[in-house]
């Protein structure tokens, strides 16, 4: 699985990667649906032959190659070197979920936690990260609720949130055992 932040690069040392353009471009609906940090993605918007680039995951701090069929040679390293150098990851943070993934893999930044508002990345924030009130909030699609309630705690201001009958039934039996 491609993490937050991934990008490749060619035989000729171009990298190429989702800029903060992009990423807004394709946050809506486009025809080909593309994943911001998708090696895959990426190639295929660029037109590149992905057995032919190296796949890069820079994360946590570290830099990793995805495959093990590109050789990177020094100039290339030293290319990859300058580029990580330069990149602030925060720009390229445009949704819930691209800023869920910077908490989860770089830093639990409260600028960028602000950001996470949809329910679904609320919840994997409150379950991955930390159970917090100011996220919590965001916590109001009735699955996401019923999936906080039944891992996390039985909240009853998540709990109004679920609407679905079979899952209030199925939380009230978990309370018992």
């Amino acid at each position: 699985m491609c993490l937050f932040f991934s990008f490749v690069i060619d035989k000729k040392s171009k990298i190429y990667y989702f800029d903060r353009e992009l990423r807004i471009k394709f946050q809506g609906y486009h025809k080909e649906h593309y994943y911001m940090d998708s090696h895959s993605s990426i190639c295929h918007y660029f037109k590149l032959d992905e057995d032919s680039v190296g796949k890069m995951e820079y994360n946590d701090s570290r830099l990793s190659k995805c495959d093990s069929l590109f050789y990177l040679d020094d100039k290339q390293y030293k290319k990859i070197e300058r580029f990580i150098m330069k990149i602030d990851l925060r720009e390229l943070i445009i949704s819930s979920e691209s800023a869920y993934n910077y908490c989860c893999v770089w830093e639990d930044d409260p600028k960028i936690r602000k950001l996470i508002t949809d329910s679904l990345w609320a919840l994997e924030y409150c379950c991955d990260i930390k159970d917090r009130p100011s996220v919590r909030k965001y916590i109001t699609d009735s699955d996401d609720a019923y999936d906080y309630c039944s891992m996390i705690k039985d909240r009853p201001s998540v709990r109004k949130y679920i609407t679905d009958k079979e899952l209030i039934k199925k939380l009230d039996s978990l309370k018992k055992i």
